[in-house]
């Protein structure tokens, strides 16, 4: 059985349905539009040979790679009285003359199929044509000329043009005033169906000028739409009522609400701020401040962190919240938090009933925290250890939860040692979500506990810990900034890991994801330097040139993690892969004290990846200088200070460095050694830089050992899709050519 369909029809066809679910045997071939050659083929072999050559390549080049209108057009030529020229060809002229033989009925019918614009109910069609009987043979003279389709979905037999060539060729052919009363037709007969599809009846009487009784039935649409979490669908229908309400219309206002809350869940938040700031115009105080700080959260929490700002400050100083406006005000804070949770403990009081004020002090809290998350540490922790605080004094389990999120967090990020007390705040927070039978709070556990995996450099754990996340945030609204966490650290781990083929495959995808909803931070932690790393594996500098420049354009100047930890890794990334070795020394020389300043490495992790960044540098520097001594030194002490965090994995990653240290002071035996032990320590936590340690063990001991060292590195990189696996490794690793 050979069955040609379209993929729409797999749900309307019970034949289709049996072969997709009920058989394994099946193969699907996706097929494309014919190409140039393939479609004067067909039309060659479907004309009679007199056709002069040229109508033949018009009949392929008009048909657009399609065989049915090829088919079509070569079944008119034939029956013409007449071949016309190559010039005269037009598969509108076809379709046109197929409309023109079907009767005045046959055409009303079709007109209001056009019109309709998708499948609708034959007995729609029947009514809204003012026939009384079901005229058969109307139907049938449109079908036999290829104009429609019949098909029955879900019992209901329905109805559309074959084509959509065809449905534009005959749309085009209306004037104005009979599409509005195709229209109108429609309208009324769709608003007297016992199952009224209010959305198709809200485009209709909008396009039959009746706006404001469309606008009802809109947002009727919405709400049904936004009920089964078709959230895109559900904005859209809110923003049609909205562009037909007057503001002092009593629907204008709560509507904008619900069209921000469906943006927000689809993260479109820019776009759902935007909604929130125009609902609160002219609302009462207290109403007017949850409004705002919605505003800011999806601002912040999407990297339009100067806005975000702006428009909080009002809020927390309504809230009497207090904002550090300098860092050592920042700082003062924080240690003032911190003092008072040491004393006070984690416990909880009694739950008791909260007002609307109080909930949004813990509400605006929790925002400033995830909003300025990655970016600002100091006072994305002083907010953070106020909403512990906040929290554990109400005694409510959600605010609790996020509560002991942000302090588990915290424990985690400070990354001490043997100080487990962030794996028991996890476990609260599980009990908790139990008890509240919370998805949500559940989640939240789930990428806590992904975030202390990947700070203690467990990477596999991390990756596997955000997919029991992300599953679970499925069943949750309004998850935006926690889905992109628990997806952007995933990202982060499939880097560490090296396991660049799945980098190649998610994140161009996830970067025009993130554009396309206006998400400025989650995009530029994507290109830098993860997207950075991918196009350079596939030798694309240009490309990877390009992703930092849009980085730079996009930059907040808040955003210290942007400016000291993704950009410089990208651009030093782009500039060893093209072989620079003094730009990248000469900038981190220069920045250095500002990063310091910047209290980011105040993160052991951050710390880590800065040190091993600036060694980098260092020795890149140092093989194409003659005065090595002071860029060596300066490696050296870099590694040292970031020996023995904790972090798994991590001292064998910096003795990588050593290695390339030694190697360049001369000490190659020492190097061989260092190479060896971390080479085989990271083979199952970071498999990109293993590879790289025996690589360069391989170039250090020559021989057949070492060719075979160096071709079973390369076998593996380019398993992971690097291209040039010597130019890639050197980038990550300089100091040994």
């Amino acid at each position: 059985l050979l069955a040609c369909f379209r993929d729409q029809d797999i749900k309307n066809s019970p034949l289709l349905d049996f072969v997709e679910h009920e058989t394994n045997q099946a193969r699907h071939l996706h097929l494309q539009a014919l190409e140039p050659r393939d479609a004067h083929r067909l039309a060659a072999s479907l004309l009679p040979d007199s056709v002069h050559d040229d109508t033949v390549i018009a009949v392929g080049r008009e048909s657009r790679g399609n065989p049915f209108f090829i088919s079509q057009m070569a079944a008119h030529l034939t029956t013409s009285i007449a071949i016309p020229c190559s010039n005269e060809i037009s598969l509108n002229t076809v379709i046109l003359g197929r409309v023109e033989k079907v009767s005045a009925t046959a055409r009303h019918l079709l007109e209001l199929i056009v019109v309709a614009s998708k499948p609708i109910s034959v007995e729609a069609i029947v009514h809204a044509a003012g026939l009384l009987d079901f005229s058969a043979e109307a139907m049938e003279s449109l079908l036999d000329a290829g104009l429609i389709k019949v098909f029955v979905v879900d019992e209901v037999e329905s109805v559309e043009s074959y084509h959509d060539r065809i449905r534009e060729t005959v749309l085009r052919g209306l004037d104005d005033g009979t599409r509005v009363q195709r229209h109108r037709e429609l309208a009324t007969s769709l608003e007297k169906s016992s199952s009224i599809d209010a959305e198709a009846l809200a485009l209709h009487l909008d396009l039959a000028g009746e706006p404001e009784r469309a606008s009802v039935y809109a947002l009727t649409a919405a709400k049904e739409a936004a009920a089964v979490l078709a959230f895109d669908k559900a904005a859209q229908l809110f923003r049609f009522v909205v562009d037909r309400c007057a503001p002092d219309d009593d629907r204008y206002r709560p509507t904008l609400v619900m069209l921000a809350e469906a943006l927000e869940n689809v993260g479109r938040s820019p776009e759902a701020a935007d909604a929130y700031l125009a609902a609160s115009v002219g609302t009462k105080a207290e109403e007017r401040l949850e409004l705002l700080h919605k505003a800011a959260r999806e601002l912040l929490n999407s990297g339009h962190t100067e806005r975000g700002l702006e428009i909080a400050g009002p809020v927390l100083d309504e809230l009497q919240i207090p904002y550090p406006r300098t860092q050592l005000g920042a700082v003062i804070s924080l240690f003032r938090r911190r003092l008072t949770l040491r004393l006070r403990g984690l416990e909880s009081q009694p739950s008791t009933e909260l007002s609307r004020r109080d909930s949004l002090r813990m509400d605006i809290c929790w925002s400033m925290t995830t909003g300025l998350g990655l970016v600002d540490n100091i006072r994305n922790f002083d907010f953070g250890s106020r909403l512990i605080l906040l929290a554990l004094s109400s005694g409510e389990p959600l605010q609790i939860a996020r509560g002991l999120t942000i302090e588990a967090t915290i424990m985690a990020a400070l990354n001490r040692p043997g100080d487990r007390r962030a794996a028991e705040i996890i476990s609260r927070i599980e009990q908790i979500g139990s008890d509240m039978k919370s998805p949500y709070v559940l989640a939240l556990a789930a990428i806590t506990s992904q975030f202390n995996e990947h700070a203690y450099g467990h990477y596999d754990a991390s990756q596997k810990l955000a997919t029991k996340a992300l599953g679970l945030f499925g069943y949750c609204t309004s998850v935006t900034w926690e889905s992109t966490m628990a997806q952007g650290f995933a990202v982060w781990s499939l880097f560490l890991l090296g396991r660049i083929r799945e980098l190649i495959q998610q994140t161009p995808g996830l970067v025009e994801d993130a554009n396309r909803r206006g998400n400025v931070y989650y995009a530029n932690r994507l290109r830098a330097p993860f997207g950075v790393t991918v196009w350079l594996a596939q030798g694309d500098v240009s490309e990877a040139r390009q992703q930092v420049e849009n980085l730079k354009s996009r930059l907040s100047r808040l955003n210290f993690q942007a400016q000291y930890y993704w950009r410089p890794w990208a651009e030093t990334l782009i500039e060893l892969y093209e072989d620079d070795r003094d730009t990248p020394w000469h900038r981190i020389q220069a920045q250095w004290a500002q990063c310091k300043r910047s209290k980011l490495m105040m993160l052991p992790m951050i710390r880590l990846h800065m040190h091993i960044l600036r060694a980098m540098c260092a020795l890149a520097f140092a093989t194409v200088n003659s005065d090595s001594t002071s860029a060596l030194r300066t490696a050296s002490r870099s590694l040292q200070k970031v020996l023995g965090l904790g972090i798994s994995g991590g001292n064998a990653w910096i003795r990588i460095y050593q290695a390339a240290i030694e190697h360049q002071r001369g000490r190659t035996p020492v190097a061989e050694k260092l190479l060896t032990t971390a080479g085989f320590e990271l083979e199952d936590k970071m498999h990109l830089y293993s590879a790289i340690a025996h690589r360069s063990r391989g170039i250090l001991i020559g021989g057949d050992q070492g060719h075979q060292l160096i071709k079973d590195a390369d076998d593996f990189m380019k398993s992971e899709g690097i291209v040039d696996p010597a130019r890639f490794a050197r980038m990550l690793v300089p100091g040994f050519d």
